[in-house]
């Protein structure tokens, strides 16, 4: 895998700064199941990668009644299908999402599960290496 350098920006402004320009070359992480996967089998090459989890904004989910829904960019799956307004109005988004997340998202918020943080987890991977960590990105997935 190629070297590149990783942002982790603390607002959208400063995510947005980081991408100008790029092109297809500098590619956000939101959830990074699918780029690091990609990054990792040298199917993709970039110049950097910008880390957006932290960033408040990207991480709300809001639902107004009569109004409807909103969800960050950033908000992993498994809080989707926690989200008790989500269940209740949105049961086809749930469904949706836990297809999405396949095993690791749990399907009905009773039965919450942890979603692995790490590829070097035996427990869930049975790899014991930790390519995410030696690719720059501090702690994994």
């Amino acid at each position: 895998m190629k070297a590149f350098d990783y942002f982790d920006p603390p607002t959208v402004g400063d995510a947005l700064a980081a991408l100008a320009g790029k092109s297809d070359r500098v590619r956000p992480l939101a959830g990074g199941t699918d780029l690091i996967v990609q990054l990792l089998r040298g199917a993709l090459e970039v110049d950097g990668v910008v880390d957006v989890k932290k960033i408040p904004e990207l991480n709300g989910i809001v639902y107004h009644p009569g109004e409807g829904l909103t969800i960050g960019a950033a908000v992993p799956c498994h809080r989707i299908v926690e989200h008790a307004d989500i269940v209740k109005m949105y049961p086809g988004l749930v469904d949706a999402v836990a297809l999405i997340g396949g095993n690791a998202v749990p399907r009905l918020p009773s039965d919450v599960r942890e979603v692995p943080s790490r590829i070097d987890d035996p427990a869930t991977h049975g790899e014991g290496t930790n390519n995410a960590v030696s690719a720059g990105i501090p702690g994994g997935i």
